[in-house]
């Protein structure tokens, strides 16, 4: 059952991030397909649309799209870098029950964040849409860890903390179909220990299977309990079954890290899709690169 859709409405994105890992195609997506798609997956279970890829505020198709999934019962969540975030785009999202929004943020430090995104003022931007979404809003800062901002997760607690955001997500950089090397990666570890023991008031995610072990030894050491354990071996596991992925240019993958497709909804309807992407079981030969 398929009850998580990564949905990618258009590769535009007016920033350049250093870290993107998503191969821009041409915008090519069938949006009369792609609702089909979306009922197909809804009577079978869809409970998560996540908004994705480029930029979603420039998808020419996001406010169609988004009011189609609003007459369902679909929580939908938008990944988004925080500078189209308006007063009168705040008023759509309300109107399309879209209650969930991760501001992308690469680091605590304005200068190293431009930087990052090749965008003066992104940081501003981003820490406007911060206030102005977190009234009416579950806010949550989405950040892209690799070395260069490591060093930085106890400061991004703190701004989070200091701002009024109660979530966070963390999510280890891809490149070339893997999770990527971490220098220290004995700090991130350690950082990852000390949230799961400690009683923090921010709701962190993670999302990086190389964690599972220390999961593992976390509870059989009586560090954690059984509900913490639970929720956070879940949270860094594949789910490669119950996950899809649909780009811009139609494109299927039941997972955006294995850069191998199972079908194209402009093409196929989805559910002989899912059929090919069984028989293929493509993640088997991918698997034993994410914990490197």
């Amino acid at each position: 059952m398929i009850d998580t859709l990564h949905l990618g409405l258009s590769y535009s994105c007016n920033m350049k991030c250093k870290h993107c890992f998503v191969d821009k195609q041409k915008d090519n997506l069938d949006i009369d397909k792609l609702k089909k798609t979306i009922d197909y997956l809804d009577k079978n279970g869809l409970f998560f649309v996540i908004y994705t890829f480029g930029e979603p505020l420039l998808a020419k198709e996001f406010w169609n799209i988004a009011e189609y999934v609003s007459g369902k019962k679909i929580i939908q969540t938008l990944m988004t870098n925080g500078s189209l975030i308006t007063k009168n785009n705040i008023k759509k999202l309300k109107k399309n029950h879209i209650n969930n929004i991760y501001i992308s943020l690469d680091s605590v430090h304005e200068v190293k964040h431009d930087l990052n995104r090749g965008y003066n003022g992104s940081f501003k931007r981003a820490i406007n849409a911060f206030k102005l979404l977190q009234y009416d809003f579950n806010v949550g800062m989405a950040i892209t860890v690799n070395d260069n901002n490591i060093n930085e997760m106890n400061e991004f607690v703190e701004l989070a903390e200091r701002i009024g955001i109660k979530n966070i997500s963390f999510l280890r950089q891809r490149e070339n179909n893997s999770i990527i090397k971490l220098s220290k990666k004995d700090e991130y570890e350690e950082f990852y220990i000390k949230y799961l023991c400690s009683d923090m008031k921010i709701n962190i995610l993670f999302h990086d299977p190389s964690l599972l072990k220390i999961t593992n030894d976390l509870y059989r050491n009586n560090k954690i309990d059984l509900t913490i354990y639970e929720k956070y071996y879940d949270m860094n596991s594949c789910h490669y079954n119950t996950t899809l992925s649909i780009e811009p240019n139609g494109n299927v993958k039941h997972c955006n890290l294995i850069n191998k497709n199972i079908g194209n909804i402009n093409d196929n309807n989805i559910e002989k899709i899912l059929k090919i992407g069984s028989e293929k079981n493509e993640c088997i030969s991918y698997c034993a690169k994410l914990s490197k």
